[in-house]
């Protein structure tokens, strides 16, 4: 195996598929990045056996081969040597990194163990507008529960059917919703782990190109944006019939500038570090919202201008479930819905139907 590369193109690639390397195995081949030759091309690719990401990057290919080499290691050679052409070359399982006037030797795992990426048979195939899937995860993320005794709900669930594809996660306290126009005639449910989520946003927040090719079979989903492919198994299990959750009817409805009432739940909300509840309390009449909190060492209270329409009453909330869903909806105004002080609240941009949130109240102490 013998090929040369830019220092910078490696470096991306490094970085990407680094993503899925696995830092908590004790299966060494894990812990290595394959290298492939394939045309003109370098392709590395990481596999922790649940998430697989590969790259192609452009080489100059002298013999075809392949290794496999600790990624931690490689990542850190390649990306302290000088902006300039490294030229690699294998002999007997030792892998020769040369790049002006460094040079390195580093041992390779066998290839032939490496596991190989799952094969994408007979998927169900959609391409989705780069920007819009990124935004369908950015928005929906942070809603994806940590709890491990739940498996199914440490996953988003994406849902498509003839007339719209949703993205939906729910952790047990609240609920992100995102939907899009769908013209797909294939209906499916699949859950995808929030950590693949979470890889796949990095990725879809840099590089180039505007499309990705969504594949999804009965065990695995991929996505394939350009010279990158995302492969990932899916969490297996029912997802909660989220339709049941979101409420219909509604005594209260408030309208809300979305920046002034972020900002406000943010400055509320240094005072929750010092309290043992961590609750803002909003109450609101028929022209102002006032969010507030009160801790040992102080208080704060803000004021917003609102427009209300039914019942008044106050209610309390994690600052932190309100900020995250405030912070990724674009529209000017949103819409806030509730009944009462212990039932859901429904937050939505004023300006589409497309996002919903829902977010459980905090019970206030008298």
């Amino acid at each position: 195996m013998k090929f040369s590369c830019y220092q910078n193109d490696l470096v991306e690639g490094i970085n990407t598929v680094q993503k899925a390397v696995s830092s908590k195995t004790n299966l060494d081949i894990l812990k290595g990045i394959l290298m492939e030759t394939k045309d003109d091309k370098i392709v590395l690719t990481g596999n922790d056996l649940n998430l697989a990401i590969s790259i192609a990057i452009d080489a100059q290919i002298l013999e075809e081969g392949a290794a496999v080499l600790d990624s931690r290691l490689l990542g850190d050679i390649v990306r302290k040597l000088p902006d300039a052409t490294i030229d690699f070359t294998m002999e007997q399982r030792q892998m020769d990194i040369q790049c002006l006037h460094s040079r390195f030797k580093l041992m390779s795992f066998d290839p032939e163990e490496f596991p190989q990426l799952p094969l994408i048979e007979n998927p169900q195939e959609i391409d989705l507008n780069k920007e819009v899937l990124k935004n369908m995860i950015k928005q929906t993320i942070f809603s994806v529960s940590t709890d491990e005794t739940r498996p199914i709900l440490t996953g988003s669930l994406l849902e498509i059917n003839e007339e719209r594809l949703t993205m939906v996660a729910i952790d047990g306290y609240r609920l992100a919703m995102k939907s899009i126009a769908s013209t797909v005639k294939k209906s499916s449910k699949t859950v995808i782990p929030g950590k693949t989520l979470g890889e796949l946003l990095k990725i879809l927040s840099g590089g180039s190109g505007e499309s990705v090719t969504v594949q999804i079979t009965d065990k695995y989903i991929a996505f394939n944006i350009e010279e990158i492919q995302v492969v990932s198994k899916i969490l297996e299990g029912e997802f909660i019939k989220y339709e049941q959750i979101i409420p219909s009817d509604f005594k209260t409805q408030l309208v809300v500038n979305t920046t002034a009432l972020l900002m406000a739940i943010e400055r509320a909300s240094l005072m929750t570090r010092e309290s043992k509840s961590g609750t803002v309390k909003i109450a609101f009449d028929s022209e102002y919202l006032e969010v507030s909190s009160v801790s040992d060492i102080g208080s704060v209270s803000d004021r917003v201008r609102v427009k209300t329409e039914g019942d008044v009453f106050e209610i309390g909330f994690n600052p932190r479930y309100l900020t995250e869903a405030l912070r990724v909806i674009d529209s000017e105004e949103v819409i806030i819905k509730m009944s009462s002080s212990l039932s859901p609240c429904i937050i939505k941009p004023a300006d589409n139907d497309q996002y919903t949130y829902l977010v459980l109240p905090v019970r206030m102490s008298s």
